[in-house]
Protein backbone atom coordinates (compact mmCIF):
# COMPACT_ATOMS: atom_id res chain seq x y z
CA UNK A 1 0.00 0.00 0.00
CA UNK A 2 1.30 3.45 -0.89
CA UNK A 3 0.37 6.05 1.70
CA UNK A 4 0.15 9.71 0.79
CA UNK A 5 2.57 12.00 2.63
CA UNK A 6 1.42 12.54 6.17
CA UNK A 7 2.65 14.52 9.12
CA UNK A 8 0.84 13.14 12.10
CA UNK A 9 1.43 14.58 15.58
CA UNK A 10 1.44 11.82 18.14
CA UNK A 11 1.82 12.53 21.83
CA UNK A 12 4.21 10.34 23.72
CA UNK A 13 3.68 10.02 27.46
CA UNK A 14 7.33 9.48 28.33
CA UNK A 15 8.96 12.87 29.05
CA UNK A 16 6.03 14.64 27.32
CA UNK A 17 7.77 14.40 23.95
CA UNK A 18 5.75 14.76 20.75
CA UNK A 19 6.45 12.19 18.08
CA UNK A 20 5.92 12.88 14.38
CA UNK A 21 5.85 10.36 11.55
CA UNK A 22 6.32 11.23 7.90
CA UNK A 23 5.55 8.88 4.99
CA UNK A 24 5.48 5.79 7.24
CA UNK A 25 8.93 6.61 8.65
CA UNK A 26 9.66 8.05 12.08
CA UNK A 27 11.78 11.20 11.73
CA UNK A 28 15.48 10.47 12.20
CA UNK A 29 15.89 13.35 14.66
CA UNK A 30 13.87 11.52 17.29
CA UNK A 31 14.21 7.91 16.17
CA UNK A 32 17.04 7.07 18.57
CA UNK A 33 15.19 8.67 21.46
CA UNK A 34 12.06 6.64 20.71
CA UNK A 35 14.04 3.43 20.52
CA UNK A 36 15.54 4.12 23.94
CA UNK A 37 12.06 3.94 25.43
CA UNK A 38 9.95 1.88 23.03
CA UNK A 39 10.41 -1.43 21.26
CA UNK A 40 10.82 -0.31 17.62
CA UNK A 41 9.04 -3.44 16.38
CA UNK A 42 6.07 -2.58 18.57
CA UNK A 43 6.02 0.90 17.06
CA UNK A 44 6.05 -0.52 13.53
CA UNK A 45 3.33 -3.02 14.45
CA UNK A 46 0.87 -0.24 15.25
CA UNK A 47 1.99 2.03 12.44
CA UNK A 48 1.48 -0.64 9.76
CA UNK A 49 -2.11 -1.19 10.92
CA UNK A 50 -2.86 2.51 10.47
CA UNK A 51 -4.59 2.75 13.84
CA UNK A 52 -4.05 5.37 16.57
CA UNK A 53 -0.42 5.47 17.62
CA UNK A 54 -1.54 6.41 21.13
CA UNK A 55 -2.24 2.70 21.64
CA UNK A 56 1.51 2.14 21.99
CA UNK A 57 1.56 4.05 25.26
CA UNK A 58 -1.45 2.06 26.51
CA UNK A 59 0.44 -1.15 25.81
CA UNK A 60 3.63 0.15 27.44
CA UNK A 61 1.83 1.42 30.55
CA UNK A 62 0.24 -2.00 31.05
CA UNK A 63 3.44 -4.00 30.65
CA UNK A 64 3.00 -5.09 27.03
CA UNK A 65 6.21 -3.42 25.92
CA UNK A 66 7.78 -6.03 23.63
CA UNK A 67 6.25 -7.30 20.38
CA UNK A 68 8.25 -10.55 20.37
CA UNK A 69 6.94 -11.42 23.82
CA UNK A 70 3.38 -10.69 22.68
CA UNK A 71 3.89 -12.96 19.67
CA UNK A 72 5.26 -15.78 21.83
CA UNK A 73 2.32 -15.37 24.20
CA UNK A 74 -0.01 -15.63 21.23
CA UNK A 75 1.72 -18.78 19.97
CA UNK A 76 1.48 -20.52 23.33
CA UNK A 77 -2.17 -19.67 23.86
CA UNK A 78 -1.54 -17.13 26.62
CA UNK A 79 -2.74 -14.50 24.23
CA UNK A 80 -3.82 -10.96 24.92
CA UNK A 81 -7.62 -10.97 24.64
CA UNK A 82 -10.37 -8.70 23.42
CA UNK A 83 -11.33 -8.10 27.06
CA UNK A 84 -7.73 -7.25 27.96
CA UNK A 85 -7.64 -4.67 25.19
CA UNK A 86 -10.85 -3.14 26.51
CA UNK A 87 -9.42 -2.96 30.00
CA UNK A 88 -6.26 -1.14 28.91
CA UNK A 89 -8.32 1.49 27.11
CA UNK A 90 -8.61 0.40 23.48
CA UNK A 91 -12.30 1.08 23.08
CA UNK A 92 -12.75 0.92 19.31
CA UNK A 93 -14.08 -2.53 18.42
CA UNK A 94 -12.50 -2.66 14.96
CA UNK A 95 -9.09 -1.57 16.26
CA UNK A 96 -9.16 -4.35 18.86
CA UNK A 97 -9.97 -6.81 16.09
CA UNK A 98 -7.09 -5.58 13.92
CA UNK A 99 -4.62 -5.93 16.80
CA UNK A 100 -5.70 -9.49 17.59
CA UNK A 101 -5.81 -10.52 13.92
CA UNK A 102 -2.34 -9.15 13.26
CA UNK A 103 -0.85 -10.77 16.36
CA UNK A 104 -2.18 -14.16 15.25
CA UNK A 105 -1.06 -13.57 11.67
CA UNK A 106 2.50 -12.69 12.74
CA UNK A 107 2.49 -15.68 15.09
CA UNK A 108 1.68 -17.91 12.11
CA UNK A 109 -1.74 -18.95 13.38
CA UNK A 110 -3.80 -17.52 10.54
CA UNK A 111 -2.79 -16.99 6.89
CA UNK A 112 -4.01 -13.42 6.55
CA UNK A 113 -2.33 -10.28 5.33
CA UNK A 114 -5.04 -8.10 6.85
CA UNK A 115 -3.94 -4.88 5.16
CA UNK A 116 -3.73 -6.45 1.71
CA UNK A 117 -7.05 -8.24 1.95
CA UNK A 118 -8.98 -5.29 3.33
CA UNK A 119 -7.63 -2.87 0.74
CA UNK A 120 -7.92 -5.04 -2.33
CA UNK A 121 -10.90 -7.27 -1.40
CA UNK A 122 -8.99 -10.30 -2.66
CA UNK A 123 -10.91 -13.16 -1.16
CA UNK A 124 -14.45 -12.11 -0.30
CA UNK A 125 -17.60 -12.97 -2.23
CA UNK A 126 -18.99 -9.58 -1.27
CA UNK A 127 -17.90 -6.21 -2.60
CA UNK A 128 -18.86 -4.38 0.59
CA UNK A 129 -20.12 -4.73 4.14
CA UNK A 130 -23.36 -3.22 2.93
CA UNK A 131 -23.85 -5.98 0.34
CA UNK A 132 -23.18 -8.62 2.99
CA UNK A 133 -25.79 -7.16 5.35
CA UNK A 134 -28.20 -6.79 2.46
CA UNK A 135 -27.77 -10.49 1.67
CA UNK A 136 -28.54 -11.26 5.34
CA UNK A 137 -31.57 -8.96 5.11
CA UNK A 138 -30.03 -6.89 7.87
CA UNK A 139 -28.94 -3.82 5.93
CA UNK A 140 -30.52 -1.57 8.57
CA UNK A 141 -27.54 -2.33 10.84
CA UNK A 142 -24.88 -0.81 8.61
CA UNK A 143 -24.46 2.17 10.95
CA UNK A 144 -24.08 -0.17 13.93
CA UNK A 145 -20.97 -1.60 12.28
CA UNK A 146 -19.67 1.66 10.82
CA UNK A 147 -19.87 3.39 14.21
CA UNK A 148 -17.55 0.71 15.63
CA UNK A 149 -14.97 1.15 12.87
CA UNK A 150 -16.09 -1.64 10.51
CA UNK A 151 -16.35 -0.44 6.92
CA UNK A 152 -15.66 -3.65 4.98
CA UNK A 153 -16.63 -7.29 5.23
CA UNK A 154 -13.03 -8.55 4.99
CA UNK A 155 -12.26 -7.40 8.53
CA UNK A 156 -15.23 -9.36 9.90
CA UNK A 157 -14.34 -12.48 7.92
CA UNK A 158 -10.70 -12.23 9.04
CA UNK A 159 -11.86 -11.86 12.64
CA UNK A 160 -13.95 -15.01 12.27
CA UNK A 161 -10.72 -16.99 11.67
CA UNK A 162 -9.15 -15.96 14.97
CA UNK A 163 -9.35 -17.42 18.45
CA UNK A 164 -11.90 -14.76 19.32
CA UNK A 165 -14.35 -14.65 16.42
CA UNK A 166 -17.42 -12.47 16.29
CA UNK A 167 -20.08 -14.09 18.45
CA UNK A 168 -23.63 -13.50 19.63
CA UNK A 169 -22.58 -11.55 22.70
CA UNK A 170 -20.38 -9.27 20.62
CA UNK A 171 -23.23 -8.53 18.22
CA UNK A 172 -25.42 -7.65 21.18
CA UNK A 173 -22.95 -5.71 23.30
CA UNK A 174 -20.54 -4.14 20.82
CA UNK A 175 -22.84 -3.66 17.85
CA UNK A 176 -26.06 -3.07 19.82
CA UNK A 177 -28.10 -5.56 17.79
CA UNK A 178 -30.89 -6.90 19.98
CA UNK A 179 -33.19 -8.80 17.61
CA UNK A 180 -32.42 -12.50 18.07
CA UNK A 181 -33.56 -13.44 14.56
CA UNK A 182 -31.36 -10.80 12.98
CA UNK A 183 -28.42 -11.88 15.15
CA UNK A 184 -28.85 -15.47 13.96
CA UNK A 185 -28.95 -14.36 10.31
CA UNK A 186 -25.79 -12.29 10.67
CA UNK A 187 -23.97 -15.09 12.52
CA UNK A 188 -24.96 -17.62 9.84
CA UNK A 189 -23.74 -15.23 7.15
CA UNK A 190 -20.42 -14.67 8.94
CA UNK A 191 -19.85 -18.38 9.54
CA UNK A 192 -20.61 -19.35 5.93
CA UNK A 193 -18.82 -16.34 4.48
CA UNK A 194 -15.66 -16.89 6.51
CA UNK A 195 -15.51 -20.54 5.39
CA UNK A 196 -15.62 -19.45 1.75
CA UNK A 197 -13.07 -16.75 2.56
CA UNK A 198 -10.72 -19.37 3.98
CA UNK A 199 -11.18 -21.65 0.97
CA UNK A 200 -10.10 -18.84 -1.33
CA UNK A 201 -7.11 -18.12 0.90
CA UNK A 202 -6.07 -21.77 0.63
CA UNK A 203 -6.29 -21.71 -3.15
CA UNK A 204 -4.48 -18.43 -3.76
CA UNK A 205 -1.94 -17.99 -0.95
CA UNK A 206 1.24 -19.99 -1.59
CA UNK A 207 2.39 -19.31 1.96
CA UNK A 208 -0.77 -20.73 3.48
CA UNK A 209 -0.25 -23.52 5.99
CA UNK A 210 -3.14 -25.93 5.45
CA UNK A 211 -2.69 -27.39 8.92
CA UNK A 212 -3.64 -24.13 10.62
CA UNK A 213 -7.38 -24.49 10.10
CA UNK A 214 -9.02 -27.67 8.95
CA UNK A 215 -12.68 -26.58 9.08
Amino acid sequence: MIRTPLLIPIKKNINNISIYKVNSNITSAIKSEINNNYDSELINFFWEMNIPFSYVSKFIENGFDNLNVLIEMTKTGIAISNQTLKEIGILNTADRAKILINLEEIAGLIPIDIEKNIIYNNYSNYDSLDSFLKDCKCQKYINNFNSKGYYNIELLFSQMLTREPVNINMLKEDFCIKNEWDINKIMKGLEDGSKNYLKKLRKTDNNYNSNIYST
